[in-house]
């Protein structure tokens, strides 16, 4: 499974990047996010929110959060920007955030 993450299509990554899309591009943020949640990579994950076109995602995980299904750290998981300079920025500087593993608290 690590091999599969460190390399997809054949291309290694260091960043993953979400441009506005649909089924399939939100399949495939929130899978390497996912990965990212679960320590399997901890890679920088990207979303140019175009004219707020991922705005509904950006709160519907902030609900998750208040609603208890998701830790505060995770949405740390995933930089939002608008401006592709200030999303590159953000990813240079990116320190993955600590991570809890929520079923060691069961």
């Amino acid at each position: 499974k690590e091999e599969a993450v460190a390399k997809r299509n054949g291309r290694e990554r260091d960043v993953d990047i979400a441009l506005p899309g649909g089924l399939g591009t939100f399949e495939e943020l929130f899978e390497v996010v996912s990965w990212s949640q679960l320590g399997i990579h901890k890679k920088p994950v990207g979303v140019l929110n175009v004219l707020g076109f991922y705005q509904p995602i950006a709160e519907m995980l902030k609900h998750a959060v208040g609603a208890g299904f998701m830790q505060q750290t995770n949405l740390g998981l995933i930089l939002f920007e608008e401006e592709p300079g200030l999303l590159l920025d953000e990813i240079v500087s990116y320190v993955p955030p600590v991570q809890t593993n929520k079923w060691n608290e069961l």
